[in-house]
């Protein structure tokens, strides 16, 4: 989760200067600029983390119900529903493209951290 949280902040980061370089250079007061900077960069962890959150919970619920048909996941079966999930998300349009590359890339790290559940 820590790792999660990281690539978060990390998101956030790169997001928030590409923004902050396009609300700089538009023709508003300081005060302006620097609380549309901060309402920018807090949607944006808001998107990431809602969109995080659901696709687990949704790759979780995959994983109990191939578990309880006595299926094993391994990680091949787990990047799989990764991109299941990461599909049905673009299909309801939820998701910008941006965060979806960055979605998957997390969720394909946490597969050690799924893999100890597993095991358990």
């Amino acid at each position: 989760m820590k790792k999660a949280f990281s690539f978060v902040k990390g998101a956030l980061i790169g997001a928030l200067a590409g923004v902050t370089a396009g609300v700089l250079f538009a023709p508003k007061s300081g005060k302006e600029t620097r609380e549309d900077i901060k309402n920018k960069g807090v949607e944006i962890k808001d998107k990431f983390e809602s969109a995080y959150n659901t696709a687990t919970k949704e790759v979780h619920k995959k994983i109990a119900n191939l578990k309880s048909l006595g299926e094993v996941v391994d990680e091949t079966k787990y990047r799989e529903l990764i991109t299941d999930v990461i599909n049905e998300l673009k299909a309801k349009k939820t998701l910008d493209p941006a965060v979806t590359r960055k979605l998957g890339v997390q969720m394909r790290k946490d597969w050690k951290n799924v893999k100890k559940t597993l095991t358990k």
